[in-house]
């Protein structure tokens, strides 16, 4: 009983700061590099879901983005079997991506921090070009 008060007291002091405290322990480079690049990535799959009706929704924190893929946007039917043909077209053409979530209809991407601007607006352009496909 002691420890679970203390837990969730510490887990209310926890949420109880600002955000800009709680990263204030990430490495300035490191964070700066996340943000640099979930903006570009965000902007890109936003893009995307203009441009194709089958991507639903863009999300995501940092270099830790997904894009769910639906056949409707309005009734959200996942489309999983089209999300399995662009993983699969992306690994043919140098790009390692895994798909994510209960109907494996979203494209879940991790980009490593020390990728570098040129490799990362290729491997976009290859899911890019892939999506058209």
């Amino acid at each position: 009983m002691l420890a679970d008060s203390a837990a969730r007291a510490a887990a209310t002091r926890w949420r109880a700061r600002p955000r800009w405290r709680r990263l204030r322990k990430c490495s300035g480079w490191t964070h700066r590099r996340d943000e640099k690049i979930g903006e570009k990535l965000r902007e890109r799959a936003m893009q995307w879901q203009k441009k194709h009706p089958m991507v639903g929704d863009v999300r995501g924190l940092g270099a830790m983005m997904a894009v769910e893929f639906v056949k409707d946007r309005k009734t959200k039917e996942p489309a999983k079997e089209f999300n399995v043909g662009l993983i699969k077209r992306c690994v043919e053409n140098g790009v390692i991506l895994i798909y994510a979530g209960t109907h494996s209809n979203i494209l879940r991407y991790l980009v490593p921090l020390v990728i570098t601007d040129e490799q990362l607006d290729e491997g976009l352009d290859v899911i890019e070009c892939q999506l058209a496909a």
